[in-house]
């Protein structure tokens, strides 16, 4: 019946958004146009969000009198503020890129033919990093943003924990003392 159909959309839609969300490799988009709905969940799930100057977003869920089903409610005001997210939330109204900048939905705003090489240039300044030391970052603030300042602490400290015993940790160190880039193995 529709009851079980509505549950099994919201709980796959809600583990897709959740598993990007805690997906221990760093998640760039690249919003190239339209970004509604879904895509904009999309968008507030993954790490890191790069827009073109032509992407347009919405939360056009209210129109056809349904709630965002997969973590729209949830994200939204966690990376805008409640009121912002609100107002997004309750009108439907479409935004342009640079107002999802300033709402902390995306990290950059590019011209449209520069949209694809500024995302792989994020990428590649992530990638001159340490893989283990970025799996840890993302899981520290993944799990430790919406606990209070003492739990996330304690999530830091148990992510630099499990960073110690590591061939990345020792790489990292051995090439800032001899003042060469370092070569990490993801070990």
């Amino acid at each position: 019946g529709p009851d079980i159909a509505v549950k099994d959309f919201v709980r796959r839609g809600q583990a897709m958004t959740s598993r990007m969300e805690a997906f221990t490799k760093p998640i760039i988009a690249a919003v190239n146009g339209l970004a509604f709905g879904g895509g904009c969940e999309i968008t507030e799930s993954v790490h890191l969000a790069v827009a073109s100057d032509r992407a347009v977003f919405a939360k056009p869920e209210i129109n056809i009198g349904i709630p965002p089903t997969f973590g729209g409610t949830q994200r939204l005001p966690r990376l805008a503020g409640r009121k912002r997210a609100l107002e997004l939330l309750l009108t439907g109204d479409t935004f342009g890129a640079q107002r999802a900048y300033e709402l902390g939905l995306v990290n950059k705003v590019v011209p449209h033919e520069d949209l694809m090489t500024e995302a792989f240039g994020l990428a590649d300044r992530i990638l001159r990093h340490s893989p283990v030391a970025a799996a840890r970052i993302i899981t520290a603030v993944t799990r430790g943003i919406n606990a209070t300042i003492s739990e996330g602490l304690q999530i830091e400290s148990e992510q630099f924990a499990r960073m110690v015993p590591t061939k990345d940790i020792r790489e990292g160190l051995d090439a800032w003392v001899e003042r060469r880039t370092p070569c990490y193995t993801g070990s």
